[in-house]
């Protein structure tokens, strides 16, 4: 193992080329390699994860027929590098291209998060994060990344660095958010609030749990009308 420590991070290699891969940070995941169609869906894994996980590959296996399924693997906290890892892909490889974004649990938060800052016009979002200096109080401590094999160490100082990146959702954006009333690491209500507005399609389930099943089909047929509206 590693031992990694979240605050400690300088920012002094931040990403200059699109580089593919799998779990490292600043990879891109793309089960096609290079290859990238006209429509994409641009997928944001949650806290402690990393491309490609299991909403990833469902996504894929659910709607690679129609979309290029790619995923971003991001710095929990490292946000200067995220930013310019994220600006190279979407300078590159995306600004032309039909794009969706979409992420479960923390990377709910930073697929709205670049929706807003790029200009997307469409994101799912399935049991987001939406206020994270507070929701990301719980991990502060040693915590283990399996897919990434290291240890970090979230400190206070990390959690409280999401304030300055947080706001209300924006509009002009169409949302779809799947919630869960039994989500055992977040309040689904604040989600729910957060996005009451107008363009925000919000689901609530009774039971799900926070990372949900998107085999089933109670969230794969809303996911399909909104990604395929005349399919």
């Amino acid at each position: 193992m590693i031992t990694y420590s979240a605050s400690g991070t300088t920012s002094t290699a931040q990403p200059r080329e699109i580089r593919f891969g799998s779990y490292d940070e600043f990879t891109i995941f793309n089960y096609e390699g290079e290859r990238i169609r006209d429509d994409v869906l641009f997928v944001f894994h949650g806290f402690g994860s990393a491309m490609p996980n299991g909403a990833y590959d469902k996504l894929y296996h659910a709607f690679s027929e129609h979309f290029s399924i790619i995923g971003f693997n991001y710095d929990y906290f490292d946000f200067a590098s995220d930013d310019a890892a994220m600006d190279l892909v979407w300078e590159r490889l995306l600004k032309d291209r039909n794009v969706v974004f979409a992420g479960t649990s923390l990377g709910g938060f930073w697929a709205n998060y670049y929706a807003e800052k790029y200009g997307v016009e469409r994101a799912v979002l399935v049991n987001p994060v939406v206020k994270p200096a507070e929701q990301l109080r719980q991990f502060i401590g040693q915590y283990t990344v399996a897919k990434r094999g290291k240890d970090i160490i979230v400190t206070e100082e990390d959690v409280n660095s999401y304030a300055y990146r947080t706001s209300p959702p924006a509009s002009g954006i169409t949302r779809l958010i799947l919630l869960s009333r039994d989500d055992q690491i977040l309040d689904y209500r604040l989600a729910e609030q957060s996005y009451a507005g107008e363009g925000n399609t919000v689901i609530v389930y009774d039971e799900g749990g926070h990372t949900v099943n998107l085999n089933q089909d109670r969230y794969l047929d809303p996911i399909r009308s909104f990604l395929l509206p005349s399919g």
